[in-house]
């Protein structure tokens, strides 16, 4: 190449004419070159996440947790086939062969003032007021009010203390109207006022009458990522949601900036019930160990993204990794007041949606089960 060219007008016709060719050859072989080191470039930018079969324990251990309830069993569905179901009972069409409630699951930010994080309930918002007679021990009411400033006169319960005297009458978000038929003005403070002349005037031993005004769905306003129907704020998951909350708030403002953190919030509440003290937010939903035992396709990730992701979660690329890869092969969407609301990860409904022509589908129901 540094050699100086040879005039054209020195050159015969075959001479020229394999010049041309040589030189072009040349370019070709530049702009391979140079394509390479770009997909090279690439690659190390890039986590690719292998296809991934099960192990014949995880197959196991998956189909132990199963509902008992199911009308199909999983087992080896022939070679390179992978794992298959197969009907144990005739199922007629639009008869349901199995439903549980999933392992993980997320809300979509849009959603998220309006469908319920647990369940999925989106009815309309409607209040009510419920009459409860406040028992007190030596310790209190067992309530926590919040002191923060709001709109209107009545004390807003922030918490309920787990197993104090009122615990399953009095919920997180309830609204304190009136005390012995006083009503409360001024807030948290109007409320602790009136309800210390009560204590003073009815006596030790005697219950305090209030008027609470309940909420059909109760907003965290620690995230603001996250609304529970009243039946979930009954059942305390308002109180297991604030382990993953406080998670969130303590993340950094730029990663809770985005138009949509349903991802990294689904790492949180996936980090939330690996650790034992926490747990899961109900006893009788499908547990984050039976995913193991799905069948993964293969997916390329930004690995600075899936690296950041992970870090910010609080959990191994690897384990983020696995669960972008399994949302992407086996989430079932969340679909809500006709748009999509979220997803939902289930050991279940992967088994039955590994078919190439599927004679089976998932939705997710009203109550927040999915089922087959």
């Amino acid at each position: 190449e540094n050699m100086p060219a040879e005039p054209q007008e020195n050159m015969s016709s075959e001479e020229r004419r394999q010049k041309k060719k040589t030189d072009a050859n040349r370019r070709k072989k530049e702009r391979r070159l140079a394509n390479a080191r770009v997909e090279k470039a690439k690659a190390a930018e890039v986590a690719t996440i292998d296809a991934v079969m099960p192990t014949l324990e995880a197959v196991a251990a998956g189909v132990a947790s199963a509902p008992g309830t199911m009308r199909s069993e999983r087992r080896d569905a022939g070679e390179g086939r992978g794992f298959g179901m197969f009907a144990t009972a005739q199922i007629g069409a639009a008869e349901e062969i199995a439903s549980t409630v999933p392992a993980l699951s997320v809300v979509f930010d849009e959603s998220a003032a309006d469908v319920c994080g647990f369940c999925f309930a989106c009815e309309e918002p409607n209040e009510r007021e419920v009459a409860v007679v406040l028992q007190r021990t030596d310790k209190g009411f067992g309530l926590i009010l919040d002191d923060r400033p709001s709109a209107g006169n009545a004390a807003l319960i922030a918490g309920v203390v787990k197993d104090g005297p009122n615990g399953g009458e009095v919920l997180i978000g309830d609204r304190l109207v009136s005390i012995d038929g006083v009503a409360v003005e001024g807030g948290h403070e109007g409320a602790i006022k009136l309800l210390r002349s009560a204590c003073e005037r009815l006596g030790d031993g005697v219950g305090v009458p209030c008027l609470f005004s309940r909420p059909g769905r109760v907003f965290c306003a620690g995230c603001n990522k996250l609304c529970a129907c009243a039946g979930c704020v009954k059942a305390g998951r308002l109180d297991w949601h604030k382990h993953e909350c406080q998670a969130f708030q303590a993340l950094p403002q730029r990663a809770k900036a985005g138009s949509d953190t349903s991802v990294l919030r689904l790492l949180l509440r996936f980090r939330m019930t690996q650790q034992p003290e926490i747990g899961d937010w109900c006893d009788h939903k499908e547990t984050t160990t039976a995913l193991t035992s799905l069948q993964r396709n293969p997916l390329n990730l930004d690995r600075t993204q899936l690296a950041t992701l992970a870090a910010l979660a609080g959990v191994s690329a690897n384990d983020a990794g696995a669960i972008i890869s399994m949302v992407r092969t086996n989430a079932c969407q969340v679909e809500r007041n006709g748009k999509k609301a979220g997803c939902a990860l289930s050991a279940l409904i992967g088994w039955h949606n590994h078919d190439c022509a599927p004679n089976a589908a998932a939705t997710v129901m009203e109550d927040g089960r999915i089922g087959m």
